[in-house]
């Protein structure tokens, strides 16, 4: 069976920040399995493999940047590219060290890019666009 649109993993423990996240990538033409927890989407991963991850960075047990960290330390997720959502950092002046250290953070451990939660709405749709382009 051949797939007809990109899918997506959305990792959030929040129910709300999931709806908004799958609207997100519904606009851009994927479909989209939903997780709660990292340990979930580690279960769902040994199922099936998206083509892209999309994980809010604050989780119970495991955060996102150390899923990130496990999924490309595994030779069958590495390739994942994994986006980082989060409402630890906002884009204000006062805070944009903090930003800049935590985008640094998720580069480090593999991530493609990290969005505070207001950036993500602006800009997710066009980068899962262009990550979607890649793929035909």
């Amino acid at each position: 069976m051949t797939k007809k649109n990109p899918q997506v993993l959305i990792v959030d423990d929040n129910s709300t920040q999931r709806y908004v996240l799958t609207r997100l990538a519904e606009q851009a033409g994927y479909e989209f399995e939903e997780a709660q927890t990292a340990e979930e989407a580690l279960e769902q991963l040994e199922r099936e493999i998206p083509d892209v991850l999309i994980s809010d960075v604050k989780l119970p047990q495991m955060d996102g940047f150390d899923l990130c960290r496990k999924l490309k330390a595994n030779a069958n997720t590495k390739k994942i590219p994994v986006i980082l959502v989060t409402s630890m950092y906002y884009a204000s002046e006062r805070e944009a060290a903090d930003t800049a250290k935590g985008k640094k953070r998720a580069k480090d451990c593999g991530a493609l890019e990290m969005f505070p939660r207001g950036e993500a709405v602006e800009k997710l749709p066009a980068l899962l666009q262009k990550l979607a382009d890649k793929m035909k």
